[in-house]
């Protein structure tokens, strides 16, 4: 049976994807690196994407979450369109006080457009985070064209009613999303049935339907298979458990001394990892910071973050001990057989060197 999704899981992907995408040099850079810059603006993010990656792994089969994740995929984009709208139109003045007000209804101009930019900064981040679990954590191949495609459609059809909005109402409504998403389904299948009926395209549909059934049934497989390897007990822990890495007559097996480099820089490698995931949890701000949440609610978080830090420290100075441990045999034992070789030539090279023979003969 393929195992859950976990939280902690998740929330490590995340956080590492927001690191690498801070580092590259695409357009997407400003925006992550704006977002860690910033620590009270990257521990409300934290706070709210933790949320929506505990509703995803409420389900407790793997296939419901992975639904759930692309749910919420659908709802992050479509929450930062309203504020990608100002980016790509460039509206400015009094059409501009006109959009946020279709939305915000008769509240401040200022801060409506500061809360509405931070909650683009969050879905922004947070879609790119589900995405990124989605195609390579998760394999699934709804998040690689078919979502692009939606993400298109749906951005298409955002700014030509927006726009039609700006020309024609001057007072404030409901949210569009629901009069949006009808047209934006005709749409969709009317143009999904013009190419199934050209002749061209029906043997390429069936190819392409073969293919993608195929990669999901393989991807699906690949990705039960990772999950059950993660959660089983590691490779070297089994090894060091099945053999006594401090017996010196383990190593004299040539097929040992030949695997004992390989996994000395295995376990190392194991080793840094397993601190440098220490040295973020105890770096984390104990204090989340949400805007316009209450002091109870904020006290509340700051217990629960705590309570889930201390958790996952404990959790890591377990691994990492035992892997310090094993790491420790394994180099005492490459001196100890180090040391057996040097004595063993010591006390046969001075015969070779004299010519003289063992007893004195």
């Amino acid at each position: 049976m393929a195992r859950s999704l976990r939280h902690e899981r998740l929330m490590s992907a995340s956080h590492s994807h927001v690191a690498a995408t801070a580092r590259d040099d695409r357009n997407e850079q400003s925006i992550a690196m704006r977002l860690m810059q910033h620590p009270g603006t990257y521990a409300d993010w934290e706070v709210g994407h933790s949320r929506l990656m505990q509703q995803v792994c409420q389900p407790t089969r793997l296939r419901a979450q992975i639904v759930k994740m692309r749910a919420t995929t659908l709802r992050l984009i479509h929450r930062r369109a309203v504020f990608q709208y100002l980016r790509e139109r460039r509206v400015t003045g009094a059409q501009r006080h006109r959009y946020i007000e279709f939305f915000y209804g008769p509240r401040d101009y200022a801060t409506s457009l500061i809360v509405e930019h931070g909650h683009y900064v969050r879905s922004w981040v947070s879609a790119s985070c589900s995405r990124f679990i989605g195609t390579f954590v998760l394999r699934d191949p709804a998040f690689d064209a078919p979502l692009a495609e939606y993400e298109q459609w749906y951005g298409e059809y955002f700014r030509m009613f927006c726009d039609r909005q700006l020309g024609t109402t001057h007072h404030a409504g409901a949210p569009c999303e629901t009069e949006l998403l009808p047209l934006l389904k005709e749409r969709c299948e009317e143009a999904r049935e013009r190419r199934k009926a050209q002749p061209a395209e029906i043997a390429k549909h069936a190819e392409r339907a073969k293919r993608q059934e195929e990669w999901r049934a393989a991807s699906w497989e690949a990705s039960k298979a990772r999950m059950a390897d993660e959660d089983a007990e590691p490779l070297y822990e089994a090894m060091a458990a099945a053999f006594d890495f401090a017996d010196p007559e383990l190593w004299k097996s040539n097929s040992f001394a030949a695997l004992r480099p390989r996994l000395v820089l295995h376990v190392r490698a194991v080793v840094a990892g397993l601190e440098s995931d220490l040295a973020y949890q105890r770096s984390r701000s104990p204090n989340p910071f949400s805007m316009g949440a209450s002091k109870e609610w904020r006290k509340a978080a700051a217990e629960r973050r705590k309570a889930t830090t201390l958790k996952a420290i404990g959790k890591i100075e377990a691994k990492l001990a035992r892997a310090r441990e094993i790491l420790d045999q394994l180099i005492r034992a490459e001196g100890r057989r180090m040391e057996s070789i040097v004595e063993t030539s010591n006390n046969w090279l001075p015969d070779r060197v004299t010519g003289s023979r063992p007893n004195g003969n």
